[in-house]
């Protein structure tokens, strides 16, 4: 039998940056707001949140610039290059261990104080009586700032990433690999990696971004909002945690002691999806892609519940 004879030949050519992160971090926020302007027909009121952050863990594997192929025999799958790629390989605390356990992000939750962030944000209302309002809008900036990874076994190193034809890395060898040292370690050991710049503590950006929406009221009881958001760091870099890419509309029906409402989302991950939800008094149910995953392949799955009370 020939173990070297092709199967299946997969290129790969790719010039973004394709990452895996993971992160755990803590927060305490300190909030106040002011009202600014105030009339019977219109408000506005602005905020600002201080958050004091403490960094638990953090993984990152970022692969940029990827022109190779892999190729498929009797024998296994093996990856090879036609140029050097650029490597990032950053951990910090429990997530150096295992990228793969879920307890290992829970348990590092708090770490040590070592970040600041800040949301700053303004509302305004054009009133229709004492307590509704026609329009309700608002423009945020969230997550402005970053925090210091410092632990015993911190590392993030740049490598460029060559491996020839001659010397293919048998993708395998990753089977029961659940951490980026790990990989980091196979790697060397096969020679694909020439390290280029390290460091032991890293600061990592928070995932910036810009918010807005607005509220509007169609007819009595019945309202419709739109949300938008906007990350403000390019998903390239490597040390930051990415948000997502939002729009959504959203129309509901208000009844007083009972809401019911119907988003329609649009991300970068996931596409569209379409929802469901109510409230009955205090309590809420419901999913941003329900309808969506019941009637169709879909990448997101979600479902949001809670309570609300207030005390007068």
């Amino acid at each position: 039998t020939n173990n070297n004879l092709i199967l299946n030949t997969t290129i790969l050519n790719s010039s973004n940056n394709q990452r895996l992160n993971g992160t755990a971090y803590g927060e305490i926020g300190f909030s106040a707001g002011r009202n600014l302007i105030e009339t019977d027909q219109y408000s506005f009121n602005a905020g600002i949140t201080l958050r004091v952050l403490f960094p638990g863990s953090y993984s990152n594997f970022g692969l940029n610039n990827l022109n190779g192929q892999i190729t498929e025999n009797l024998s296994g799958a093996y990856l090879t290059t036609n140029s050097p790629a650029t490597l990032n390989i950053a951990y910090s605390g429990n997530l150096a261990d295992s990228f793969t356990n879920f307890s290992d992000y829970s348990k590092s939750i708090f770490g040590g104080l070592n970040g600041l962030a800040t949301d700053i944000g303004v509302n305004y209302q054009w009133k229709d009586g004492s307590k509704a309002y026609k329009i309700n809008a608002g423009l945020a900036f969230k997550n402005l700032g970053s925090m210091t990874f410092k632990d015993s076994n911190n590392q993030s190193s740049n490598y460029s990433l060559n491996i020839p034809s001659s010397n293919p890395l048998d993708l395998s060898q990753f089977d029961n690999v659940t951490n980026l040292r790990d990989v980091e370690t196979i790697l060397l050991n096969d020679g694909y990696l020439t390290k280029t710049s390290g460091q032991k503590d890293f600061k990592v950006k928070l995932p910036a971004l810009i918010s807005m929406y607005g509220d509007f009221k169609i007819i009595p009881k019945i309202y419709v909002t739109g949300y938008f958001q906007r990350k403000l760091h390019d998903d390239n870099g490597n040390d930051q945690v990415t948000a997502l890419n939002i729009f959504s509309v959203t129309p509901r029906v208000t009844l007083g002691f009972f809401e019911a409402y119907l988003p329609v989302s649009n991300n970068d991950v996931s596409g569209t999806s379409v929802g469901v939800g109510f409230r009955f008094r205090g309590f809420y149910l419901g999913s941003s892609s329900i309808v969506t995953a019941l009637i169709n392949d879909s990448k997101q799955a979600d479902l949001h519940m809670g309570f609300r009370w207030a005390f007068l």
